[in-house]
């Protein structure tokens, strides 16, 4: 049931680079609930992610992307349930979406507390070799951006090319 939800995971990715938001929000949910029924957290994270990246290219559902974030981070907290995270890839991945979204939702200090936060992970989580490569993969595509200070350019800044309007 694993592989069947990271296909759903898979699928939903495309859409979304289809421009088929919605869609992609509905396959990425239906993973998240095989997930849930099969009690896989690392799948449940990816879903969750997947669902965030769906909402976050949607315009006005910014709200729906934080709060799916931050179930992520919640289940990436260690076992003994400290706020120290299990998995450092997750940590900067979702931080980096952090700050998309706030962006969008012209949330500058939040913005850049998430950014601060991945800056602080963002070499181990490159690092490390554990976790789910293609997770590496997003963190890698924002590496090569370009250093910026995010007040110097008055929330027009977009990490990448999702429209933010």
């Amino acid at each position: 049931m694993r592989w069947y939800a990271s296909a759903l995971i898979v699928q939903s990715r495309i859409l979304r680079h289809q421009g088929r938001y919605h869609d992609a929000a509905r396959f990425a949910a239906r993973a998240l609930r095989l997930a849930l029924k099969n009690q896989e957290r690392l799948t449940q994270i990816d879903a969750l992610i997947a669902r965030s990246e769906a909402y976050g290219a949607e315009r006005k559902k910014h709200d729906l992307a934080v709060a799916d974030l931050l179930d992520a981070l919640k289940l990436n907290r260690t076992a003994d349930g400290t706020t120290s995270s299990s998995n450092p890839k997750v940590h900067a991945i979702c931080h980096l979406h952090f700050v998309q979204n706030f962006l969008a939702l012209k949330r500058l200090p939040d913005a850049l507390a998430s950014f601060a936060e991945w800056e602080k992970v963002r070499n181990f989580a490159l690092d490390e070799r554990f976790g789910d490569d293609h997770l590496c993969g997003d963190v890698r595509q924002f590496t090569s951006l370009p250093r910026f200070h995010l007040l110097s350019h008055r929330l027009k800044v977009s990490l990448h090319t999702v429209n933010t309007n």
